[in-house]
């Protein structure tokens, strides 16, 4: 059975290479929706492969369990959910390692149950041995690939996506981290999962490709506030929840606008595959961004050493990263030289910088980066995809510095400052006497808008206020740009920032 399976894997790499004398779509198609027909790690490669290329890897799948597989295996697995169950869905959502079904609870709450394939644990740990081996074998093996590291760090974790009791736990965590900030995790309920079963309540959005078909659709207009929203998930992840969702693939999350208060949420889905970030590693990336942004002058080798990376690997190509590595992080840092400059995500392609600047050395970063590097990785290219398909410029450096700053503040000890902007230099060396920006605008009694963010943010306080409300600021005497620069004088004490109304609607901004 394991030889058949090697025999397959190697087999569909054999037929993609003869479909691409023909045409390379069509072999990229055949290679991904070969990989989907098998749970477990070729449907997740399939999702990787289909984001990088522009492939629908979200096309419907017949489900792998029947109906009455799937009530008997709640019934053995929680006894307690098969009690309250009132009704469920034969018409699920088929996953990579597992399907969804909507039920309906005799409490009347609808509620999503996850319910895992039988037999996964061990088909995986056949699967990642059967990979990584066909890995050894690609050009990265002339690059010094050794897949004992890595086949033990991708089984360890995709493993761990198995047992739902700890996707329950970062889930729960995800979502206190969040709270508030327009980014909802459905709620778990601990008393009706198990291991192999996950129940949570149902979170209805709209999926990210039929986003420009919404924004077609009759009074409609711009995706900017969803932009955001992804731009701030990414950076609250980073450098305050230190969680980081690793599958974003288009049926991972979705949006839901509500027209009536002008309010746009995300919904989150999935927190299997998930990785912690420690407070050296978040501290090491923010200075690795501020460092694309030429804000320090730390060694490129230097920095990638600290974060995990094989020195001699990085010998190689140490002339290039000066090149590189601002160009593989443009998004964080665009704009840093002083001005709001909105990033266009349909414009950034990080496999084409990789090509054009390292070439066929560009092996030696892949290889020399550590596992844990490949996940955030895989973070990244599942962000920009949803960013692609939301396709609105945004100002991701101004959202990025807020949430970073304060890592990289306390990064200082850990490497010289060579100041190439006094006074964000100046800024970040020193103290500031409030923790947190605040931000809510609401009407009437709804609450259309709540920021919580770092209170090195009030530099930005400029980009913060909608055009028109700053309009009306400066026409009564206020200029922003000097508001926040005296606050930042004075360490950002605690208090009032300002406060307004526009219309039926009412601003307010203060540090606490």
């Amino acid at each position: 059975m394991r030889l058949s399976k090697f025999i397959k894997f190697s087999g569909i790499g054999i037929m993609t290479a003869g479909k691409s004398a023909f045409s390379r779509t069509s072999a990229k198609k055949y290679l991904v929706d070969s990989l989907l027909e098998q749970p477990g790690l070729p449907a997740k490669i399939a999702q990787l492969i289909s984001m990088r290329t522009g492939l629908d890897s979200q096309h419907a799948e017949s489900p792998r369990l029947s109906i009455e597989e799937i009530k008997a295996r709640i019934s053995e697995d929680s006894p307690a959910l098969a009690g309250e169950i009132e009704s469920l869905s034969d018409a699920p959502k088929v996953a990579s390692l597992s399907q969804v079904h909507e039920a309906r609870l005799k409490s009347g709450q609808r509620v999503a149950i996850k319910i895992q394939f039988p037999g996964l644990a061990t088909e995986i740990e056949e699967q990642v041995d059967d990979f990584v081996s066909l890995a050894a074998r690609s050009p990265a093996k002339t690059f010094g690939f050794t897949q004992d590291s890595w086949g033990k760090f991708l089984k360890e974790k995709l493993l761990e996506e198995t047992d739902y009791r700890c996707e329950a736990a970062y889930q729960r965590e995800f979502s206190a981290s969040v709270h508030g900030t327009g980014i909802i995790v459905p709620q778990v309920m601990d008393h009706l999962s198990t291991k192999n079963i996950l129940v949570q309540s149902w979170e209805e959005s709209t999926p990210p490709g039929e986003l420009q078909a919404w924004r077609r659709s009759p009074g409609q207009g711009s995706l900017g506030t969803a932009a955001d929203l992804m731009v701030q998930m990414l950076a609250r992840s980073l450098f305050q929840a230190n969680l980081i969702h690793c599958d974003l693939n288009p049926g991972n999350y979705g949006f839901r606008f509500d027209h009536a208060r002008q309010k746009t949420e995300l919904v989150i889905y999935d927190f299997g595959a998930m990785q912690r970030l420690s407070q050296e590693k978040v501290k090491l990336l923010a200075r690795l961004i501020a460092r694309a942004s030429d804000q320090v002058d730390d060694d490129w080798c230097d920095l990638l050493h600290a974060l995990g990376f094989d020195q001699e690997k990085l010998r190689p190509i140490a002339a290039r990263l000066p090149k590189f590595m601002p160009a593989l992080l443009l998004p964080f840092c665009n704009g840093s030289s002083g001005h709001s400059a909105k990033w266009n995500p349909t414009t950034w392609n990080p496999g084409q910088v990789m090509d054009e600047i390292l070439g066929a050395e560009k092996w030696w970063f892949r290889t020399a980066g550590p596992p844990w590097f490949l996940y955030l990785m895989r973070t990244i290219q599942g962000w920009h995809h949803g960013m692609k398909l939301i396709d609105e410029p945004v100002d991701a450096w101004r959202i990025f510095y807020g949430m970073m700053a304060p890592a990289l503040a306390s990064s200082m000890p850990t490497g010289p400052l060579r100041k190439k902007d006094d006074r964000m230099a100046d800024q970040i060396a020193r103290p500031l006497l409030s923790n947190h920006l605040r931000v809510t605008v609401t009407e009437g009694r709804d609450t259309v808008v709540a920021l919580e963010l770092p209170a090195a943010a009030i530099e930005n306080l400029p980009d913060l206020v909608p055009d028109d409300v700053a309009q009306k600021i400066l026409a009564q005497g206020m200029n922003l740009r000097k508001m926040a620069d005296e606050i930042l004088s004075r360490s950002a004490p605690q208090g009032p920032v300002f406060e307004m109304s526009q219309g039926t609607r009412h601003y307010r901004v203060w540090l606490e």
